[in-house]
């Protein structure tokens, strides 16, 4: 039979969306950047900060601008042209405010990540930027 399982800590319930998960449920894995690896992109710890409901899709040419609403104690660590990972997908910011945000998605992403199976009113797993919560406790030092 294919398939896997794993365990999580209670927390993991309480931030993310496991606990509305049912099978089948699709999840995006990969395998962990090692400290030999070229890093290109945002650095993503997988640690999961909270929710988003998906509250807009729309088509911009072959791509999609998708609207997230979130708490408004995260939107701090939100900014645009920033990075985000939504369900553990590292995205661009394209748009941030006081209660959402937006990412655009090219045709790639969309079509081989878990992401084109989403609906409006959906929730995702969001990890805001790592940086901006180490200078926040730094300055507040």
């Amino acid at each position: 039979k294919d398939g896997f399982g794993f365990y999580y800590m209670p927390e993991t319930l309480k931030k993310t969306t496991l606990s509305q998960v049912s099978s089948p449920h699709r999840f995006n894995l990969e395998r962990p950047l090692t400290l030999t690896s070229f890093v290109s992109g945002h650095l993503v710890s997988g640690h999961i900060d909270t929710t988003a409901k998906v509250s807009n899709i729309t088509k911009q040419q072959d791509a999609k601008l998708v609207k997230f609403k979130i708490g408004k104690k995260f939107t701090k660590y939100i900014i645009y042209k920033g990075s985000i990972a939504v369900n553990g997908i590292s995205l661009t910011v394209a748009l941030a405010t006081k209660s959402y945000f937006t990412v655009g998605i090219i045709p790639y992403t969309w079509t081989n990540t878990m992401l084109k199976t989403i609906k409006i009113g959906n929730f995702v797993n969001i990890e805001t930027d790592i940086l901006a919560k180490y200078l926040e406790k730094l300055m507040k030092k």
